[in-house]
């Protein structure tokens, strides 16, 4: 500890003094942690006024500690926050929160809390809460920008060398206000299971690949429930010239349970559907690549052209989307998801009928840096459906797709474009 008295702070080489102390003390700058008052902060509202925050730092431990601050405003009752923090060998547990009872007599509070568990080397859980008393209270005491809804629940990860699983959960609070004729969405989400099991090549470099996802959601006056199952084998070939030639066919089983949710039907929406569906989805791509490079000076360049046809049967609207609410409700196609056999972002909504991906890829890399710049376009070969709305289609040519992106060491930089 370093122990000052009767010191005084002097600006302006030492000709103006501005502050007087009889007795301060500090740690030396040895120290790394040391209980004790923290700078205190100021901040100004207008609802509430000036702000004066008072941290009071609690060393527990090199990997353990906690903050405690007391806040005074002057147009409202004093507010309390807390924030924990605790590291262990492979776990990380992190909570804040704050409390307040305001003038109105109103308990407002706010808890998040972020864990990560180790469990091994094939295993890992995580913890996560984000709950509040009311709509607003995160707003006004400016812990968190406008928030549509927050997120609670736990999620668990197994993987091995060929496979992994993904169990979660998920309980919202809903921050919206409905608004005219619209209503927010609400439901949770209770649990998702997803699994993915690959096996060794059994022909050349030929393998299957196997997945399933399981899906449970609830709400107020409705539930859902969803099984898939999808079989796929993938069949990559290097042929003459640096051709490269990928095959593939998959089959997909959906079963559906719906009690009292919107559908899509022959007739038009059931508002309130209960009963089961379920949809078999046989499709198959074939797709080509040729990956061509050159090396200048200490500068490597590639040119890769790439197509892709896929088919599949073409469906009707209610049974390639279901459900009206859906996780994909709108396919907006984006780089990432050009060249695959789903092109919306859920798997709910499906793809209808045959398509034909097509792009190229330029990159060049050296020792340091590393540009890549991609552009693609797709063509639907089947007329789609009504529903698929806002989603950048015109006469079945969908808008170009692409990416700019350059690294150098630690530093990378990317844009996206439709």
């Amino acid at each position: 500890m370093l122990y000052f008295y009767n010191s005084t702070f002097w600006i302006y080489d030492d000709n103006i003094p501005v502050l007087w102390l009889p007795y301060y003390e500090m740690t030396d700058p040895s120290v790394k942690y040391k209980t004790g008052f923290l700078s205190p902060s100021v901040s100004s509202t207008n609802d509430m006024g000036t702000q004066f925050n008072i941290p009071f730092y609690v060393n527990i431990s090199d990997r353990h500690d906690l903050t405690a601050t007391f806040s005074y405003l002057t147009k409202e009752n004093p507010l309390f926050q807390g924030e924990h923090r605790l590291n262990m060998a492979h776990s990380e547990f992190r909570t804040t929160g704050s409390f307040t009872r305001n003038k109105a007599g109103e308990n407002r509070w706010h808890i998040f809390n972020d864990d990560k568990i180790e469990l091994g080397e094939n295993a890992r859980a995580y913890v996560y809460i984000a709950r509040t008393s009311d709509e607003t209270y995160l707003q006004k005491y400016g812990f968190y920008e406008y928030q549509p809804y927050l997120d609670s629940g736990a999620k668990l990860e197994l993987f091995g060398h060929s496979g992994y699983v993904i169990a979660d959960t998920h309980l919202f609070q809903e921050l919206r206000n409905a608004r005219g004729n619209q209503n927010t969405v609400s439901g949770d989400i209770l649990p998702n299971i997803r699994g993915v099991y690959q096996t060794n090549p059994f022909f050349k470099e030929t393998y299957l690949s196997l997945s399933g996802d399981i899906l449970a959601v609830s709400g107020d006056d409705f539930s859902n429930q969803r099984l898939i199952g999808e079989t796929r084998i993938i069949s990559p070939w290097t042929i003459w010239g640096g051709n490269r030639i990928t095959a593939s066919i998959a089959t997909r089983y959906d079963v559906y349970n719906f009690n009292k949710t919107e559908v899509y039907s022959a007739d038009g929406i059931d508002s309130s559907y209960t009963g089961m569906k379920a949809r078999f989805l046989p499709n198959g791509y074939l797709e080509w690549g040729l990956p061509m490079y050159s090396v200048q000076n200490d500068w490597t360049y590639i040119l890769e052209p790439r197509a892709r046809i896929t088919i599949m049967e073409h469906l009707n609207n209610e049974d390639a989307v279901f459900a009206v609410n859906n996780d994909s409700d709108g396919r907006f196609l984006s780089d990432t998801t050009l060249f695959s056999d789903n092109r919306f972002a859920g798997l709910d909504a499906w793809e209808n009928g045959n398509f034909v991906d097509y792009g190229v890829r330029w990159a060049a890399f050296d020792k340091n840096n590393n540009i890549e710049v991609f552009f693609g376009q797709t063509y639907d070969i089947n007329t789609q459906e009504k529903h698929f709305y806002h989603n950048g289609f015109r006469n079945g040519f969908s808008d170009y797709v692409g990416r700019v992106a350059y690294s150098r060491n630690n530093v990378q930089f990317a844009s996206r474009f439709r």
